[in-house]
């Protein structure tokens, strides 16, 4: 068969299950399983290699489960997840063996622990299985509802599985992290959005800002652009329901900092925030200029400065090409919810979320998603197989390192 026919068929192929929400969870769910097999084979089926926990935060011996803790290590986000998903509202500096570095910035990502804390019963040996599998299931949830809206909106096929090859999920799904979660009802939300139903909307969205603080400039877009249009005399019912996701979130906070006595925000800002793109600069020149050290050999540190300068470059072009997209995009408030979040990502330091691979990509993740669907609406055509080329290569880029770090 000749070489264009061959590309024809296999695109026809992947629009089709593009296109079939049950068919592309079914084979999101099946292959984010089988990227987790390497580990739990290494590490005879343990599901707490996904923790990540460090000897800095975690006491082996206090835990309530056993769980692999890395010696002379800080370990991962995914540690204080755990901790919070053994104790959703265990307030105390230490609890179980596992100590907080900041509690209330920890603990504002409360959805995703207390969910795992639900599937497992509260019982610590089934916890870390529990994580593991919210995760998966969520991708399930992120493939369907991408695939759905995609259908429905009558978007390009190549946007839920531009959606799916996000490397940020792989990142959570090893590092037992929020962006699976919160992702989820960020999409479930802005399909209620965008289909009108606004108390589903109203619910989806407090969810996932209680999952991720992140996904509130998407809904501060929407909410702007509902309230200038009932400014303009149209009903108020829409500006009342958009605005509905940051009352719990905020109530949440202040909750927070009146037990903890610790804002969520400051540590997050004083670390992760500075001015704009002047990490996303910083970060790109010292891999260049190799100025970096990225790992404890130069061999390692070799091989992360070429995924860095790999990946890092094609984000931030991503960013670019949705800006040029923006006016002829047709999605009520997202638009504006996108450039919102994208201003955020300007702000990310080179010593916090673009400190590595794993952190720059879990950052992205509402603004990569929400740009898909800003980027197809505004007209932008592009070939599966171009999005199998490029998003694929970044995945299994990033899958390869994480694997290289936690084996």
């Amino acid at each position: 068969m000749p070489r264009t026919a061959t590309q024809a068929k296999t695109s026809t192929l992947l629009s089709r299950v593009w296109r079939e929400p049950a068919l592309c969870a079914a084979c999101a769910v099946a292959a984010y399983a089988l990227a987790c097999l390497p580990l739990l084979a290494l590490r005879h089926a343990d599901p707490s290699v996904f923790v990540v926990a460090g000897d800095r935060y975690v006491d082996r011996g206090r835990t309530e489960a056993p769980l692999r803790v890395k010696p002379q290590s800080n370990g991962y986000d995914g540690q204080f997840y755990y901790r919070m998903a053994l104790h959703p509202l265990g307030f105390a500096p230490t609890e179980g063996g596992i100590t907080f570095d900041h509690p209330a910035k920890r603990m504002e990502r409360v959805l995703y622990p207390a969910l795992a804390w639900l599937v497992s019963l509260g019982h610590a040996g089934a916890t870390a299985w529990a994580m593991l599998g919210l995760n998966v299931l969520g991708l399930g949830a992120i493939a369907w509802i991408a695939s759905d809206l995609a259908r429905r909106l009558a978007l390009p096929a190549w946007v839920p599985l531009a959606i799916l090859l996000w490397p940020g999920f792989i990142v959570a799904l090893l590092h037992d992290t929020t962006e699976i979660t919160s992702t989820a009802f960020l999409l479930a939300a802005l399909s209620a959005y965008l289909g009108d139903r606004l108390a589903l909307y109203a619910v989806l969205a407090c969810c996932a800002a209680l999952a991720r603080e992140t996904t509130l400039p998407v809904f501060a877009g929407i909410f702007i652009h509902e309230a200038v249009k009932a400014a303009a005399g149209k009903t108020w019912r829409r500006g009342v329901a958009c605005a509905a996701p940051f009352l719990p979130f905020a109530l949440w906070r202040d909750m927070l900092a009146m037990t903890l006595h610790e804002a969520p925000q400051a540590q997050g800002a004083a670390q992760d925030l500075g001015w704009p793109l002047l990490g996303a600069a910083r970060m790109v020149w010292q891999c260049i200029a190799g100025t970096r050290s990225w790992a404890s050999t130069p061999a390692k540190n070799d091989v992360i400065r070429l995924i860095v300068l790999a990946t890092a470059p094609v984000v931030l072009a991503f960013c670019v090409l949705v800006a040029t997209r923006l006016r002829r995009a047709a999605l009520g408030g997202l638009p504006l919810g996108w450039i919102l979040t994208a201003a955020l990502m300007s702000l990310l330091t080179a010593n916090g979320p673009w400190i590595e691979p794993e952190a720059y990509f879990r950052a992205f993740t509402e603004c990569y998603v929400v740009g898909c669907l800003v980027l197809a609406s505004g007209g932008f055509s592009l070939r599966a197989m171009w999005v199998v080329a490029i998003g694929g290569g970044e995945w299994l880029l990033v899958w390869g390192l994480c694997l290289a770090k936690l084996r």
